[in-house]
């Protein structure tokens, strides 16, 4: 259970970084996957550019964290999601940016090519470092 707590899978992705000697980048996370980006964001901030199940330990590793995201930040949105938007994202990321795509849940999936462009789009006006 211990090696897939939020100390761990974020210690993945700074491996990932380490391996390619990266010493920070931009990180793209869905469902899953984005919270341990959110996470990784908070734990490591230096190491981002811009950018669930285990929930009791993870708390507990993320209790003096700063709970602000201050790094500018995308989420998009799939219209069709069951999914409902966060009402409240900005608050807690207060420089993000949100987008809605006619799509369902996996909308890297179902709009791929919007996905894409909006993510290019949004990397080029928010340059790294």
């Amino acid at each position: 259970m211990t090696d897939y707590d939020i100390e761990h899978l974020t210690g993945d992705l700074a491996a990932l970084l380490d391996h390619f000697e990266y010493a920070s980048a931009t990180f793209v996370g869905h469902d899953w996957g984005a919270f341990v980006v959110w996470s990784f964001t908070l734990l490591h901030p230096e190491r981002v550019d811009r950018w669930y199940r285990n929930l009791n330990r993870n708390w507990q590793l993320l209790a003096d964290a700063d709970p602000i995201i201050q790094h500018p930040a995308l989420m998009v949105y799939g219209m069709r999601d069951a999914v409902a938007c966060s009402e409240n994202l900005s608050s807690f990321v207060p420089n993000v940016e949100e987008l809605s795509l006619d799509s369902g849940h996996w909308v890297q999936q179902e709009r791929h090519r919007e996905t894409t462009r909006a993510i290019l789009d949004w990397l080029d006006r928010h340059p790294a470092g």
